[in-house]
């Protein structure tokens, strides 16, 4: 929004040079036409949260400009400009910069209003091509008068239309005209007119902007000479938007720096031969970039320009195909001398069909600008072969100054060949597995479907959230819960806040069926003809550094429930093999010991003394040895809860307890723990202050949405940040295991094929006669994949499936 408001205003800015210029902007607050009609704008939906956080920032940057804002309890935006327009139109040409229609009605001789639906289709409405349209500026009401207004909810007539309104307009001029007419109008249209006049001025009234709102604001006040002040420069960069520097024209103080824009590039399109590739790479050219597309092949030599190869698709065609330019290209590829500069590194090898380890000294534009963006993929990199040529040439430079080269040239980039390895690798399913408990999966659904309908005392459609709705708060009278403009909501929040029996089933139905869709159902069309599932892991997705995996999200398989450790059994290992799996053993929880420095913690884990167990003594108040298995299991989640941010409502929910006792928990563990609350703090502290937080290894997260405007959008950041350091390191942790396992097991030899990682576990496919030492070598790779003054444990399982 930032962005796309500042691209408006500066060529308007440049081409219209204004005198004066102000900003009216609506107050969160009701108005006079609220007063006059209670259900005034009722159907419109809150702005997304996104959009209004924003608000406050184009405020602040529009003061720091130098540009006056306006906006005043009781009235819209749209009174402020048709009020400042009738005062300033005695002193010249008005232009007025809406979306909205309605500001057409003051449109005049000396009031000219640019209509911008979209950023570049502005329309300039004078009286003349208002009239071209079939309205004067005044019809403008009359037209809403009688067509009402849905974006509004102003009612206008029943049963009057766009065409009936333009209709009665045109023959009668305006709504006074109407019904001074109205005898000679018959049947419906007639009875709707007469039945609905008060409804007709009331809509005239709603749609009439007030050119009479008390403003207070000179000609001095809103002067514009064209400079904006230097203080919009620091906003901007502020925001990582300093592209927009080069659009505006600042005051004579103002140093602006140079655009890191893409330099705008020359296409040359055309079929390159065989021999004209070669000759374009072979022109001692020590780097390239490349891009596959869908139906061809980009080559960059330099930032100026790139070639284009169009690929021969048709059943007799004699040009080039996929496979020749991948064989004309493979020495290049393969050409250590040679830079090869690509956005997605993985995609490409896919998209060539290329093996694992052809290409090599390469550069991933995807990872860099992800490293470098604090956790954010910026696709505009990826425009043509020559942006990607002309960004990456200094990617690795900013890397260095910014600290983050080792991530990238030693965690991120090596990972490529693992996850493309993984991936092509991919895991077996058993499909007689898969069946037999879709099959059980539809039963239960079933099942929970009838118990629904017997508690509800009918039958319905149980998927649709009005008929549940209805059933729960009208026939079965439930206390009502959160009601929203289209009726009550069946949220889950709202369902655990419901006693009543139904409520269990609706649960279980509601889970059994994403299990069913996304599991089971969902599952099949992915299997390839050799039975396998091959997911893609997403390098540059997550905001810790995280991978995620999509097409399956193998990641997300929920290992909690019964039913979906039941899933894991249908993933099974080649024949002859078994699955030899290890995962860190509270890695999140090691790692907040040693970042936070925390005495208690750090000599807990340097002892191996059970933290649950010393935590629930701590906030239950009691001897270790008095600590019973419930005490400890509240404690694990109070544990786990912590790095993660939860609060007092979550754990309150999670161990069944009140939100009292759940608070009291969290603070006894803070009070237990000082180092973790220190630790905390201080990060939240860091990430005001530079917008930003670090992982041991470098990586940093932005959290620009820590200065929000709005409160929820900023306790969420908070939250966000203060964990984010021991889960992205930790992140960083498991990425490097997965290095040490995949290189240890390709140096050694072994069969065994490293072809899942969920988050901190890894799954290798193993001969039998290997996973013994299979075993051995994860526990070694894993445990010294860092060291930290506390142990990392890894634990090892192997089985004949996933659920091990």
């Amino acid at each position: 929004a930032v962005f796309g408001f500042f691209s408006m205003l500066a060529p308007l800015l440049k081409e219209e040079k204004p005198t004066h210029v102000v900003a009216a902007f609506d107050v969160k607050a009701k108005t006079f036409r609220h007063d006059m009609y209670a259900e005034y704008k009722g159907t419109r939906k809150p702005s997304p949260p996104e959009l209004h956080e924003q608000i406050g920032y184009i405020k602040e940057m529009l003061s720091a400009a130098g540009i006056k804002t306006s906006e005043l309890a009781g009235y819209e935006a749209d009174d402020i400009l048709g009020t400042l327009a009738k005062q300033f139109k005695t002193q010249g040409e008005v232009i007025i910069v809406s979306g909205d229609r309605d500001i057409l009605q003051l449109v005049d001789d000396s009031v000219t209003v640019f209509h911008n639906k979209q950023r570049n289709d502005v329309i300039r409405y004078t009286p003349a091509l208002l009239a071209e349209e079939g309205f004067t500026p005044a019809q403008i009401i009359e037209y809403k008068s009688l067509a009402g207004d849905h974006s509004d909810n102003i009612p206008g007539v029943k049963g009057i239309g766009e065409k009936g309104a333009k209709d009665l307009l045109e023959k009668y001029g305006d709504l006074d005209g109407v019904y001074a007419n109205i005898e000679e109008l018959k049947g419906k249209l007639k009875e709707n007119l007469v039945n609905d006049k008060a409804n007709a001025y009331l809509s005239k009234t709603l749609a009439t902007i007030n050119v009479n709102v008390p403003l207070s604001l000179s000609a001095s006040e809103t002067a514009f000479n064209g400079k904006l002040n230097g203080n919009l420069l620091t906003k901007l960069k502020e925001l990582e938007i300093s592209a927009l520097t080069s659009r505006f024209s600042f005051d004579n103080n103002t140093e602006v720096p140079v655009s890191e824009e893409v330099p705008k590039i020359v296409a040359k399109r055309v079929n390159l031969h065989e021999k004209d590739i070669k000759k374009t790479l072979s022109a001692n050219k020590d780097a390239i970039a490349l891009k596959a597309l869908d139906e061809g092949l980009e080559i960059a030599t330099s930032a100026e320009e790139y070639f284009v190869i169009d690929y021969d698709r048709s059943l007799f065609g004699v040009g080039l195909t996929q496979e020749t330019v991948y064989e004309i290209l493979k020495p290049f590829l393969a050409n250590d001398k040679i830079k090869k500069y690509i956005y997605d590194a993985k995609s490409f090898f896919k998209a060539f069909g290329a093996a694992v380890g052809s290409i090599v000294n390469y550069d991933d534009l995807m990872l860099s600008s992800y490293l470098l963006s604090g956790g954010r993929n910026q696709k505009e990199y990826a425009e043509s072969a020559s942006a990607i040529f002309a960004a990456s040439e200094s990617a690795r430079k900013k890397l260095k100054e910014r600290g983050l080269l080792s991530l990238y040239t030693d965690i991120e980039l090596p990972l490529i060949e693992v996850l493309l390895s993984c991936e092509n690798e991919g895991i077996n399913i058993d499909r007689e597995a898969l069946k037999e408990m879709s099959a059980n999966i539809a039963a239960q659904i079933k099942q929970a479907e009838q118990e629904i309908y017997r508690e509800a005392g009918k039958e319905f459609n149980i998927s649709s959230n009005k008929q549940l709705a209805d059933v729960l708060f009208v026939d079965l009278k439930l206390p009502e819960g959160k009601k929203t403009k289209t009726g009550y909501s069946v949220a889950v929040e709202v369902l655990d806040n419901l006693d009543a029996p139904i409520v269990k089933f609706i649960k279980k139905y509601r889970f059994l069926s994403k299990l069913q869709g996304t599991y089971l159902t969902g599952l099949q069309p992915l299997i390839d003809e050799s039975g396998k599932l091959h997911t893609t892991f997403n390098q540059a997705l997550t905001h810790t550094g995280r991978l995620s995996s999509e097409r399956p999200n193998l990641q997300n398989i929920p290992n909690r429930s019964e039913e979906g450790r039941e899933i894991r059994k249908m993933f099974v290992p080649s024949n002859g093999n078994v699955f030899v799996s290890a995962d860190y053993s509270q890695i999140e929880l090691r790692l907040l010991a040693v970042m936070s420095g925390d005495a208690e913690l750090l000599n807990a884990y340097k002892n191996g003394i059970d933290i649950h167990i010393l935590t629930a003594s701590k906030i239950h108040g009691v001897p270790l040895n008095a600590v019973t298995k419930g005490m400890r299991t509240s404690a694990k989640a109070v544990n786990f809860g912590i790095v993660y941010g939860i609060s007092a409502h979550g754990l309150s929910e999670q161990i069944g307890v009140g939100h009292y006792e759940a608070q009291r928990f969290i603070d006894a563990y803070f009070d237990a723990y000082p180092g973790i609350r220190t630790f905390m703090q201080k990060t939240v502290q860091e990430a005001e202050r530079d917008g930003f937080v670090k992982t041991l290894f470098g990586r940093i997260a932005n959290f620009s949405e820590i200065k929000s405007y709005d409160r929820q959008t900023r306790e969420s950041a908070k939250r966000a940040a203060m964990n984010m350091p021991v889960q992205g390191t930790a992140a960083d942790i498991c990425k490097i295991a997965m290095l040490k396992v995949y290189n240890a097991l390709k140096s050694g030899g072994y069969k065994a094929k490293l072809i899942l990682q969920i988050h901190d576990e890894l799954l290798v496919d193993c001969p039998i006669d290997e996973a013994e030492k299979v075993k051995a070598l994860l526990k070694t790779e894993m445990e010294a994949a860092v060291s930290l003054i506390v142990p990392l444990i890894a634990e090892t399982k192997s089985g004949n499936n996933w659920f091990i």
